[in-house]
């Protein structure tokens, strides 16, 4: 008896440390996939602020010119509303992408779930294994 309980221990750990290893494996995949959706809504991103980063001192200040000359405004004034328009215009950019980087995490679903199968089949094997080696 001793030697049959010993045996399904050691048969079950394998069991356990084959599914730790599928576990970890479907687990890297899935990072693998996240990354790799990550990656253009991050450039999206990125040239957003480049955009708006670089080109403010230079386009902006010209086209505050243009308003203040158009509009017979101050040039303070025409610079204040030319520098809110291109902050709007990165904060669409950067909003349009954000959830879209955002759904490129979902993919951790799958390791989740096959997790909960794997601790539902651990918890069976546990429950039933005690009664089965008394009916021996």
């Amino acid at each position: 008896m001793i030697n049959g309980v010993l045996g399904n221990l050691v048969e079950f750990s394998g069991d356990l440390f084959t599914l730790g290893e599928l576990q970890a494996k479907l687990a890297a995949t899935e990072v693998r996939s996240c990354l790799q959706q990550a990656v253009w809504p991050t450039v999206m991103i990125g040239t957003a602020c480049v955009i708006a980063l670089g080109s403010l001192p230079v386009v902006l200040f010209g086209l505050a010119e243009w308003l203040a000359r158009a509009a017979g405004i101050t040039h303070a004034s025409a610079l204040l509303l030319t520098g809110l328009g291109a902050v709007v215009i990165a904060a669409i950019l950067i909003g349009v992408a954000v959830p879209m980087l955002r759904r490129s995490f979902a993919h951790f679903q799958y390791t989740r779930d096959e997790f909960t199968r794997n601790v539902a089949w651990i918890k069976t094997v546990l429950t039933h294994s005690g009664g089965s080696s008394t009916r021996r």
